[in-house]
């Protein structure tokens, strides 16, 4: 008979086997073995978001894509232009400013996502860059301040929230004006 639970103890999430019948009983060691243990931090996080922004980045590509004329491809075709010229130059050039805003607009949706981050990131107090570890992040330091009792954590939530804003909006004019700058 064996009992399969699992534990989560500081960032790890470990799957623990609980057994009557080992040979060994010697306290608890000899009852409880420890199967495999996934480490919870800003990597897996980071995994997370990205699986989030795939979804949005790639509809977004399509319908630019789609939205080329088949005439603007037909006339690189009879001026003689091999296939992956014709995508590289005519088409990609075509719906580059829509694939920016669809990558644009996944920076933004992900930017402001808590949900993920709660999960598998932890919300570390403390600075840290080792990305095995529970890191910090601003959305849920925003969700854990404006939860708090206190208004200056309010204050501070407020103006995270700001500096998110500040973020996405200095990545769009960048964005724009890499593409204005790439594709005069």
């Amino acid at each position: 008979l064996m009992c399969i639970e699992i534990m989560l103890n500081a960032g790890n999430i470990n799957l623990v086997a609980f057994s009557r019948f080992l040979p060994y009983k010697t306290a608890m060691l000899g009852q409880m073995f420890v199967v495999f243990t996934i480490t919870v931090a800003a990597a897996e996080a980071a995994v997370a978001l990205a699986i989030i922004m795939i979804p949005v980045v790639l509809r977004t590509t399509e319908d630019m894509l789609s939205l080329v004329p088949w005439e603007l491809r037909e006339a690189a075709f009879a001026l003689g232009a091999p296939y992956y010229k014709v995508i590289i130059q005519v088409v990609y050039r075509g719906a580059a400013t829509g694939i920016l805003t669809g990558i644009l607009l996944s920076i933004a949706r992900v930017a402001g996502e808590t949900a993920p981050l709660l999960f598998t990131s932890f919300n570390n107090s403390f600075f840290s860059l080792d990305m095995n570890h529970p890191m910090s992040s601003l959305t849920a330091t925003i969700f854990q301040y404006a939860m708090g009792p206190y208004k200056t954590w309010h204050a501070q939530a407020w103006a995270a929230a700001f500096v998110i804003t500040v973020f996405i909006l200095i990545l769009t004019i960048l964005g724009r004006l890499i593409i204005r700058w790439r594709y005069r």
